[in-house]
């Protein structure tokens, strides 16, 4: 019997592999994930939105379940598409859906936590704690865009991007302090088959971590207009299964108002990427990117000036030469006597995902 691979069988195993990293990318539309989860999907169909969504969408706020994120992220949006009966749900099925879900190809993206479970973010009007979910350096990168953020003025067009972005960073902020959540606190890098949560901490309880009132918002100044970006219409739910997790209208608009007196944060994970699409959507649709790239890209030299490279000195010389829409920097250091380090930085605006993106090379000489 021979032992060669033919044409089809190769052909075979690169489709597997192809569909495996698929799967593990999430480049799949959330209607290719209820075809994979047709159990799941019958089931959340039998039970209320009002209740389904901010249980499952509190279930993110647990620092034990850091490393889960992407199911429990994957499980709101289901919830959010799917969720049209009237029995309310309870930590039972919670910890069912955990488990359907667990069973899919879903979960193959699910890595380790590699981060803090809470960062910190800050502007002149004070310090403000974000869930850093599955986006990379969430903290840092909201950072940068919150620095351009504070050098506009406080009027017009401008005035308005402050007051929203100021009210999803207080509402972030809400959302932490309700879960009892701290400053830069780990989260765990532990998979667990089964959900499993405290008896002291039930259904209610859980679900009054991400409700906001309204009168909470009007106590901290904020107005339905300055929440209004972020908010998750009925309409556009329609279109929410062409979409991908991490890049739907959901991520953008994780607000969902159930009732007038009540928000639920239905994405508490993804607080820092709407807040940072919505800055960055708004000045480039001001006309204003070439100038948020340019004060972008002085934030970073201002970054690299204040921070000991390869614990040698700070007062790295970045000044950066434009090319095309990108820019670029380089400069020597020396390490050692007769050592020195070639730093060549590349920035790049990436709008699709709306990050600053910083890549560095570095080449060692010696005499």
């Amino acid at each position: 019997m021979s032992n060669k691979f033919t044409e089809p069988d190769w052909e075979k195993l690169k489709a597997i592999l192809a569909e495996r990293s698929q799967w593990a990318n999430l480049s799949v539309t959330i209607e290719e994930i209820t075809k994979e989860n047709k159990s799941l999907i019958h089931d959340l169909s039998k039970y209320d939105p009002t209740v389904s969504v901010p249980l499952l969408a509190s279930l993110l706020t647990l620092p034990e379940y850091q490393s889960h994120c992407i199911r429990l992220e994957i499980l709101v949006a289901l919830a959010v598409v799917h969720c049209r009966g009237r029995k309310k749900a309870n930590i039972t099925q919670a910890v069912r859906w955990f488990s359907l879900i667990g069973k899919s190809k879903c979960v193959m993206g699910e890595d380790p936590a590699e981060d803090v479970f809470v960062s910190l973010v800050q502007n002149g009007n004070g310090d403000y704690r974000l869930l850093e979910g599955v986006w990379e350096a969430a903290g840092f990168y909201t950072q940068r865009v919150l620095d351009v953020i504070a050098t506009m003025p406080d009027t017009g067009q401008f005035g308005q991007i402050k007051k929203s972005v100021r009210a999803l960073l207080v509402i972030s902020d809400m959302v932490c302090k309700k879960a009892g959540l701290c400053r830069y606190q780990l989260g765990s890098d532990e998979h667990y088959s089964a959900l499993t949560l405290p008896t002291f901490l039930g259904r209610n309880a859980l679900i009054s971590r991400v409700t906001i009132t309204i009168t909470e918002l009007d106590e901290c100044g904020i107005t339905p207009d300055d929440i209004k970006p972020f908010l998750f219409h009925p309409q556009i739910r329609e279109e929410l299964p062409a979409q991908q997790i991490g890049l739907s209208y959901l991520d953008r608009c994780p607000l969902i108002l159930y009732g007038a007196k009540r928000l639920t944060v239905a994405l508490p994970s993804a607080l820092s990427v709407a807040m940072r699409n919505y800055a960055i959507a708004s000045i480039i649709q001001g006309g204003l990117a070439e100038t948020f790239d340019g004060i972008l890209a002085k934030n970073y030299s201002k970054l690299f000036f204040d921070t000991p490279l390869l614990g040698g000195p700070m007062r790295a010389p970045i000044h950066w030469k434009k090319v095309g829409a990108h820019r670029w920097s380089n400069f020597c250091a020396e390490i050692d006597e007769g050592y020195f380090i070639s730093f060549t930085s590349f920035y790049h605006q990436c709008r699709r995902i709306l990050m600053a993106v910083l890549r560095v090379f570095i080449e060692m000489t010696a005499p």
